[in-house]
C-alpha cells in the first residue's frame, strides 16, 4: 500500500532517509523557490517580479514522489498586485522526463494556455529538469479539467444570469462585472474561489455581491451541497443555535456549488478581543446542541 503524507516544511528532512527524490530540500524552501519562480515569471511574464513565494500544501510518497503548492506573489512594476498558484511535483531522477512525456501525451487537447481576465497568460505545464519537476499553473489541473471554467469570468456571469433569483434579484437584474480571488486549493481534490459581482437593476442602480464557488474533483460535490441544503433547512426551523450562509445552486457539468458569503473575521483572528469565559462555553454549547439536532441526510 502507497502512503501519502503531508510533511511539515521546517521539519528535518534529513530523517525522511529519502534516497530517490534528490531535491526535497530546496523545492521545499519557500526563498530558494521564490528566486526559481523569479526565472520562470521573468520568461513568461515580462514585466512582472516575484516578491514571495508560501508553501500552503505538500504531499510526500516516499520515494515516488512529492507534490507542492506554491502561492506565489508578484507585482508588475505598478501597485497592482497578483497572487497566483503554481503546484509541481517531484519524481525520482530517472522516471521524471518520461512521466513529464506521459502527462503531455495524456493532456491532449488540454495543452492550450488558459487565459485569465487582467492576468499573464502562463504556460498550463513544464518541465524543469533541475529539480526533476512537472509544474502546472493555474486553473490547469490533470484531475479536475473544468477548473479552468471557474475563470472563466463570462461563463460565471452567464451562468449568474440564468438564474438571477438564486441570487434574490428579480428578472430584471443583470450581473454586468464579475472577479474573483484566489481562497484555497488542493491541487487534483478542490477548490475554493471567491467572486465578486456587480449587479445592475432595471433602472440603472447597481449593488454588489460576493459569494464562494468549491469546485470537486469528482460528481460528490452533488452531495456536500444536497447535505449543505439540507442543514441550511434545518437549522432555519429547527437550530438557531447554529445557523450556515445559504447554498445557492450546484453547477452539474463543472462539478462545483456556490454558497453565499457571510462577512465578518475568522474567528482565530479575532480569539484575543473575546471573553474566552463566555465564548468557549457558547461555542461547546453549540457543537453540542449540533450533534443532537438529529440532522436528515448524514452519513453516520
Amino acid at each position: 500500500m502507497n502512503t501519502i503524507f503531508s510533511i511539515n516544511t521546517n521539519m528535518n528532512l534529513q530523517s525522511l532517509n529519502e534516497s530517490q527524490l534528490h531535491h526535497l530540500e530546496l523545492v521545499t524552501d519557500p526563498a530558494a523557490m521564490a528566486k526559481r519562480f523569479e526565472t520562470f515569471v521573468t520568461e513568461a511574464a515580462p514585466g512582472y517580479k516575484v516578491e514571495s513565494c508560501a508553501i500552503e500544501k505538500i504531499y510526500y510518497r516516499p520515494a515516488q514522489s512529492c507534490t507542492l503548492l506554491y502561492r506565489v506573489l508578484m507585482q508588475n512594476g505598478t501597485e497592482a498586485r497578483l497572487k497566483q498558484w503554481f503546484f509541481g511535483k517531484v519524481f525520482p531522477h530517472k522516471r521524471a522526463r518520461k512521466r513529464f512525456d506521459e502527462i503531455v501525451t495524456q493532456s491532449g487537447n488540454a495543452n492550450g494556455a488558459i487565459h485569465i481576465a487582467n492576468e499573464p497568460v502562463w504556460q498550463p505545464f513544464s518541465f524543469w529538469p533541475d529539480l526533476d519537476m512537472v509544474v502546472w499553473s493555474f486553473p490547469r489541473d490533470p484531475k479536475m479539467d473544468w477548473l479552468s471554467r471557474m475563470v472563466d469570468l463570462d461563463f460565471v456571469k452567464d451562468t449568474i444570469n440564468a438564474s438571477v433569483a438564486d441570487f434574490g434579484f428579480d428578472e430584471n437584474w443583470r450581473a454586468e462585472h464579475v472577479t474573483f480571488d484566489r481562497v484555497k486549493y488542493m491541487p487534483g481534490k478542490r477548490c475554493v474561489l471567491r467572486y465578486h459581482v456587480d449587479f445592475i437593476g432595471p433602472n440603472r442602480e447597481t449593488r454588489k455581491l460576493s459569494f464562494y464557488s468549491k469546485t470537486y474533483h469528482d460528481a460528490k460535490s452533488r452531495y456536500h451541497f444536497e447535505i449543505l441544503r439540507a442543514a441550511y433547512e434545518h437549522s432555519r426551523k429547527h437550530a438557531a443555535f447554529v445557523q450556515i450562509p445559504r447554498p445557492i445552486r450546484h453547477l452539474e457539468e463543472v462539478n462545483t456549488f456556490w454558497q453565499e458569503e457571510w462577512p465578518g473575521a475568522p474567528l482565530l483572528e479575532v480569539l484575543h478581543e473575546q471573553n474566552w469565559e463566555t465564548l468557549f462555553p457558547r461555542l461547546g454549547a453549540a457543537v453540542a446542541n449540533l450533534h443532537k439536532s438529529a440532522m436528515p441526510g448524514l452519513r453516520p
